[in-house]
């Protein structure tokens, strides 16, 4: 009966919430607060693909104005002679040799045809690389000039110029088939390097012009100044040997070609009044 008289109650209070738009509120079950867990700043770093190596533009390198303080006098005065030795690659000329492992003082008559050095790597060879030199090279300070240009190579193939003062010393200019160059010095553990780009327009000759001077070093490719070191050689420079100077094809197994023409050079040692 109390229950009757309870719900007889509670029916007039429901209608008068629902009348004046009460909202009753809803009992909910307590979420969980979600847990911190605290971790360390370090991070380990993402590891990602190397980048793509973008070819060096011909901007990479700033070639310092000063440069034609050194190589102008000098360029001046060899315009002005004859170079101290020249070669045209004559069909008679054997001047050029390859290096014989076996007994160095017979080495083999380097390929000289059609008027012009050939650097050539067989397909599948063994050797991946080829070295020619000229005992007739036996220069200390000196500008070299010689025209080269690739036959059939892989972009990688690199033709090598070095000059060879020490098994601890020496300087290298590479012209690599991509059309980028770098040129180098090394002594002991120190290396120093720099690089950029050149227009190769096959099957166009490219000239190459080094100037040696006491330590200082400068290159020059179709007559354009790209790179010069104030210290690339440790004084004093020993006597030249028939190996000082060499060219080198360095390629990568697959057939490879470099000719090399109009080849000239000047002994600066001869010429008074350079500074």
């Amino acid at each position: 009966m109390r229950a009757v008289k309870g719900l007889i109650l509670l029916i007039p209070l429901l209608f008068s919430v629902a009348c004046n738009g009460v909202v009753l509120p809803v009992r909910s079950e307590p979420t969980a607060s979600p847990t911190v867990i605290p971790t360390s700043t370090f991070r380990f770093p993402t590891l990602t693909p190397a980048p793509t190596p973008v070819p060096p533009t011909a901007t990479a390198v700033q070639v310092p104005g000063w440069i034609a303080d050194f190589s102008d006098p000098i360029l001046k005065a060899t315009s002005e002679r004859r170079p101290d030795y020249q070669d045209e690659f004559s069909p008679y000329n054997q001047g050029w040799f390859i290096p014989n492992p076996a007994n160095s003082r017979r080495p083999f008559f380097a390929n000289v045809q059609e008027g012009a050095l050939f650097l050539e790597l067989p397909e599948g060879g063994t050797r991946k690389g080829l070295t020619v030199y000229s005992p007739k090279l036996l220069f200390k300070d000196f500008v070299l000039s010689f025209d080269f240009k690739f036959g059939k190579t892989e972009p990688d193939d690199i033709l090598r110029f070095e000059f060879y003062q020490t098994p601890e010393k020496r300087v290298a200019l590479d012209l690599s088939k991509n059309e980028s160059w770098t040129f180098y010095w090394k002594f002991y553990s120190d290396l120093q390097s720099s690089s950029g780009a050149y227009d190769y327009f096959s099957p166009e000759y490219l000239n190459v012009t080094i100037i040696m001077q006491g330590n200082e070093c400068a290159v020059y490719l179709n007559h354009d100044p790209v790179n010069y070191f104030g210290d690339c050689r440790t004084l004093p420079i020993g006597r030249p040997t028939p190996l000082t100077m060499t060219l080198h094809l360095l390629g990568t197994g697959r057939p490879a070609l470099v000719q090399i023409d109009h080849v000239k050079v000047w002994d600066l040692e001869k010429i008074p009044g350079l500074p």
